[in-house]
């Protein structure tokens, strides 16, 4: 019996155990890529919503003599800057809506219901509206 394992089966089974090993393996480094690559995303768009809450609220508090397009312009300085620095991309369309949503984040914690940043960003691709006037987003 001993002769048979060690003449036939052996032989055999050497080979047949290191592909099941390796196929494992395979699908374990899978796995931990992809949960490493979701990590990343997740914090990279973290970075993202606070550099861009944080910027937003720097300029209101610095560039209180802004306006409009002008106040949209150095906080969007602001945010490239910072996210570039730390190897982050944001498209024009990302930024203008994390603007837009941290300027209402503001006006509801002040109990303000108008835009103080009018027309920053034109999300539809219709233009920039002029000062006083209010994005559409329908």
């Amino acid at each position: 019996m001993k002769e048979i394992f060690s003449e036939y089966i052996q032989p055999i089974l050497g080979p047949i155990l290191t592909a099941i090993l390796g196929y494992i393996g395979l699908r374990v480094k899978k796995y931990l890529d992809s949960k490493m690559a979701d990590l990343k995303k997740s914090s990279a768009e973290k970075l993202k919503s606070d550099t861009i809450t944080k910027v937003v609220q720097a300029v209101e508090q610095i560039y209180q003599n802004l306006h409009g397009e002008a106040k949209f312009q150095a906080a969007r300085q602001n945010i490239l800057k910072i996210l570039s620095d730390n190897g982050v991309e944001i498209s024009d369309t990302e930024l203008g809506m994390g603007v837009e949503a941290a300027v209402r984040a503001i006006n509801q914690e002040k109990g303000q219901e108008e835009n103080p940043w009018p027309a920053a960003i034109d999300l539809a691709g219709e233009g920039r509206g002029e000062e006083g006037d209010h994005v559409s987003y329908t």
